[in-house]
């Protein structure tokens, strides 16, 4: 009993309370798993891994494995590979499980399936976003959690098929179905690796402690960590295997429903009566059920008591004549007649003017017997021209004729089409043509000069069958040098080749060869201009190592971002707009009084994304379209709303806000903002325990936002550290970037941060608070650590989107690629039109929408001249409120959100409106 107790002690200090191991295969409450220890695969015992060293686990009795360092290679090996591979090609469901302690502010991969930067499976934790993050190749799944805090968690994502499932300390915290299959990725993936702590040498290195990394094979694998945890019913592996049986069920009972309406029909048959009933042919004759006999040549038949008849079948005969004998029902041939070489048929006549019959008889088959009659020459024969001294007897002709006689005159459609009729002294003769063989009368059929090699077609020709000829085609490559003779044919001079123009044609015998040209790519017929670096962000290359960008992108290889927002910007971007290259993605660009052509109209913010740009109200300001169509932000009243001030406050409203001030005569009323017992004075700033930035706007009203930035970028400077005193209150937890600072202050004070390395191209080199775009991501140096994270698309505002290779948003049809958008010196023509759906529009034209008569668009052409116009459209709000039904009709591709969100503790809110044009053709889009 001892002895069990202690075993049983061991494996809950273990963490295996409640279950049992037998070699790979694990056990719980019944549930059988296959289970794989990654860091067995290491061997840590006796091997040394630089970067990676044994320490203090969370389980007291088992290590922990600590990973440090600017560099490292841990890497299991390729049988233990093929082992997780076997795996999962048994089962589609899988568990990856670890207890980790991952440093504060860390980017790194816990695990990856991948095959240089290419990941099939990748787990990443951000201690910068707060992110964990499940990547297979360019697909980014980012689920917000603080997993990197410097405390131990016991993490465990599951898949089954495309559905994730997240625990974090034995809580389900995320449940998702994924845009790929998980199983199915790493199966496909060919020459895959397996990475612990990092995603490639020295890409996205894991800091920190783990213990007990781990892969569960098998659906609930969580519970290898989390026995306590109950099971949902059933996975997605499980409902399909579910499925597919349901569905071969249903097959094998509609199979038993078929065989039974067979054996039902049987049975009908078997138990139907069998009744006998006679027929009465005549009054005198009645025949029994089933009788058969022939009246007036038909068969008839007597079927339960009804007469059936029809007409006999007579069989095929094959005279000229035949001859129905009376009483009978059906034609016969009588006895034929041979005479003279031939046989005749009863009845046919021979008559012997113009064959070699003798005498001038004629003759008739009578029965097998031939009866000739003969008869006058004078009187059956024709007039002759000619004297009678020259008349000639032909032999075996009843008739004379006249020496010169045209016999094919009269006879020569005797001959066959194919052959010509030739006169002879007393007759006639047909000759088959030239290519054709026969007898000239019946048959002249064609002589193949090809197959009987009688043709005279020389070398580099193929002999092609006529109808009585033949021709000489010359094979692919030789055209005619004359009727039987090719010659070599030079393509590649006489331009008749079809290679490409970027690629060199050299000739050969028969044939032609295309080449690429240097810098170029591809088969010949097909070249590709080749771009020694990738275009990023959708671009692609139109020249050797020329991008062509997207509009919103710039660079060579398209990796920058065109900064809309910049105060360089006087105008909506035309491709070449001033640049800046560290900009964050996520700039903020106030316009008051903004000037003619401003990015953004006056009180609104230009809000600066990846490729792309937006315009949002300020707080306190809406969105207003005139009909013009500008938009504008127009002031807000607050106070209009209801309880917009605490009871002895009176609302007072300002341009862009509001103010709550006391009454008069009341002693208590409070001129700042208390919160957590603290008294903020007004127009003062502060960051809340939640990560708000809060305001005191007015006496006793505080508004809070979540967007951090600003005040983060006040705060403190990422690349000299120093704190601004503008703002009060704490928060630097808030401010991921201060924090990485403020550490990094510590341990490396009076150095120079860190740079990172791009993740493909290791020459180029970027200084910390860097930002830069690669592989559809937002990347960030800070302090020689890489974050990365999806990039931020713009909405397409249609219902047949599409994503094209290389590109990383979904666009509308008709957003065609950026390409020569006045960045190139070939402009050729200009444009002034736009394009609604299926109409033009010339510029300055305004037109009203077919779809809905309360939307009006007005076409502007932009500064580029390779550019279509770009519709900005408004709405009458008068029209609107006539018809409820009038804006927004489903056919419209106008689409107007309106979002609000909660700001201030108090109620207060920030309204952000968007209005965009998507059609089948050119779609342009101004957003507000």
């Amino acid at each position: 009993m001892f002895c069990i107790a202690l075993v049983l002690l061991l494996q809950c200090l273990f963490g295996s309370c409640g279950y049992t191991f037998k070699g790979e295969t694990l056990s719980v409450g019944g549930q059988e798993f296959v289970q794989v220890d990654l860091f067995d695969s290491l061997h840590l015992h006796n091997s040394t891994y630089q970067g990676v060293k044994l320490g203090k686990g969370v389980r007291s009795l088992g290590p922990g494995v600590v990973f440090s360092g600017d560099f490292r290679d841990v890497i299991i090996s390729s049988e233990w590979v093929d082992r997780i591979r076997g795996h999962l090609e048994e089962v589609n469901d899988f568990t990856i499980s670890a207890s980790v302690k991952q440093n504060p502010n860390n980017v790194g991969t816990l695990l990856a399936f991948s095959r240089g930067l290419i990941s099939a499976l990748e787990i990443q934790s951000s201690g910068r976003k707060n992110e964990l993050r499940v990547i297979s190749n360019s697909i980014v799944e980012a689920f917000p959690f603080r997993l990197a805090d410097g405390s131990w968690h016991r993490l465990a994502i599951s898949f089954s098929a495309s559905q994730v499932e997240i625990l974090v300390d034995c809580r389900v915290v995320y449940r998702r179905v994924l845009r790929f299959d998980p199983a199915s990725m790493i199966h496909n993936s060919q020459n895959i690796s397996v990475w612990i702590g990092q995603k490639a040498p020295s890409n996205f290195l894991y800091q920190g402690v783990m213990q007990d990394l781990r892969l569960t094979f098998g659906p609930y694998g969580y519970l290898s960590q989390c026995p306590q945890v109950d099971t949902q019913c059933p996975t997605c592996s499980e409902y399909n295997a579910l499925k597919m049986s349901f569905a071969s069920l249903q097959s094998q009972i509609e199979m038993l429903t078929a065989r039974l309406s067979v054996a039902e029909a049987r049975l009908t048959n078997v138990e139907q009566c069998e009744c006998k009933k006679s027929c009465k042919v005549n009054a005198t004759s009645v025949v029994g059920d089933g009788s058969k006999w022939l009246q007036d040549c038909q068969e008839c038949s007597c079927k339960k008591g009804e007469i059936l008849c029809q007409h006999i079948q007579c069989p095929a005969i094959n005279c000229t004549k035949p001859v129905t004998a009376p009483g009978e029902c059906c034609p016969t041939c009588l006895e034929t007649c041979y005479f003279r070489g031939r046989t005749y048929d009863h009845g046919e006549i021979e008559s012997g003017i113009n064959i070699p019959m003798p005498e001038c008889t004629d003759c008739e088959c009578i029965h097998g017997s031939m009866k000739c009659n003969k008869h006058d020459p004078d009187k059956i024969c024709p007039p002759l021209s000619c004297p009678l001294s020259e008349q000639i007897v032909v032999p075996e002709k009843c008739c004379k004729v006249c020496p010169g006689t045209d016999y094919c005159a009269t006879h020569k459609n005797q001959c066959h089409p194919n052959a010509t009729c030739v006169n002879l002294q007393t007759t006639f003769t047909c000759q088959c043509n030239e290519g054709y063989s026969g007898d000239g009368l019946k048959s002249c059929q064609d002589l193949d000069e090809c197959l009987l090699k009688r043709s005279h077609c020389a070398r580099d020709s193929v002999c092609v069958n006529l109808d009585g000829s033949y021709d000489c085609k010359c094979i692919d490559g030789f055209r005619k040098l004359n009727k039987f003779q090719c010659e070599d044919a030079d393509e590649c001079a006489d331009g008749s080749h079809k290679c490409h123009k970027q690629a060199t044609c050299t000739n050969t015998r028969g044939s032609y060869v295309c080449t690429c040209n240097s810098q170029y790519e591809g088969n010949g017929f097909q070249c590709s201009p080749v771009c020694n670096r990738t275009c990023e962000n959708g671009g692609f290359c139109i020249a050797p190592n020329v991008c062509s960008c997207r509009s919103g992108w710039t660079g060579d290889l398209c990796q920058m971002d065109v900064d809309e927002c910049s105060s360089s910007s006087s105008s909506l971007p035309t491709g070449n707009q001033n640049i800046n290259n560290n900009n964050n993605g996520n700039n903020q660009t106030m316009s008051g009084d903004s000037a003619e052509g401003a990015v953004c109209p006056k009180f609104a913010i230009c809000v600066n994304k990846p490729g792309w740009h937006l315009c949002q109200c300020k707080e306190g300001y809406q969105l207003v379209l005139n009909q013009n169509g500008d938009a504008h932000c127009q002031d807000v009243n607050e106070c209009e709303e209801d309880n917009v001030c605490s009871d002895g406050l009176t609302c007072i409203n300002v341009e862009g806000t509001y103010e709550c001030r006391c009454e008069e005569g009341n002693p208590q009323c409070s001129a700042g903002c208390i919160e957590n017992d603290t008294v903020h004075q007004l127009g003062s700033k502060w960051m809340s325990e939640d990560c708000h930035v809060c305001t005191c706007v007015s006496p006793g009203t505080t508004s809070c936002v979540s967007d951090t930035s600003e005040f983060c970028s006040q705060h403190c400077s990422l690349k000299s550290g120093i704190s601004s005193s503008t703002t009060t209150g704490g928060g630097h937890q808030c401010c991921s970037n201060c924090n990485n600072l403020n550490a990094t202050l510590r341990y490396e004070s009076h150095t120079k941060l860190k740079s990172c390395r791009h993740q493909v191209y290791s020459e180029i080199e970027y200084q910390s608070g860097d930002v830069w775009y690669s592989n559809c991501q937002t990347c960030e140096c800070l302090n020689g650590e890489t974050d990365c994270w999806s990039i931020d698309c713009p909405p397409a505002n249609c219902h047949n989107a599409y994503l094209q290779p290389g590109d990383c948003c979904y666009r509308c049809p008709g957003e065609e690629r950026n390409q020569d958008k006045c960045t190139h010196s070939h402009r050729n023509g200009t444009f002034s039109e736009c394009h609604l759906l299926e109409e033009t529009i010339q510029s300055g034209t305004r037109v009203t929408l077919p779809q809905n008569n309360c939307i009006s668009c007005k076409c502007q052409v932009p500064l580029c001249a390779k550019l279509d116009g770009e519709l900005c459209c408004s709405y009458d709000y008068d029209c609107v409120h006539k018809s409820e039904t009038a804006f927004l009709t489903p056919s419209s591709n106008l689409r107007v959100t309106t979002t609000t969100t909660k700001t201030t503790t108090t109620g207060d809110s920030t309204t952000v409106s968007s209005i965009t044009l998507g059609g089948s053709g050119n779609s342009s889009s101004r957003r507000l």
